[in-house]
């Protein structure tokens, strides 16, 4: 079987490991992940609990947040996650 490219555009990067720990999912909580839209140049994603979105920057050897907005939902889960 052939290794298939992956591009950053439009693939879920799912957050698997914190600060040096694996990341444990709640039964209640989304996996903490971004989803790149390379053409309008705006990020989406999850936390965990808590949605959000915002533009970015990507350079040849570099991607760049800028303000990012999120919600305030109160959940189980909220915590580690949604605060990184």
């Amino acid at each position: 079987m052939a290794d298939e490219a992956v591009t950053l555009a439009y693939t879920e990067w799912t957050l698997v490991e914190l600060d040096g720990g694996a990341v444990e999912i709640g039964p209640e909580e989304l996996a903490p992940h971004l989803v790149l839209d390379l053409e309008e140049a705006r990020v989406a994603g999850s936390g965990g609990v808590n949605r959000l979105s915002g533009h970015f920057v990507l350079s040849e050897d570099e991607l760049r947040f800028g303000r990012l907005a999120t919600t305030r939902m109160a959940g189980a889960g909220a915590g580690e996650c949604d605060a990184a």
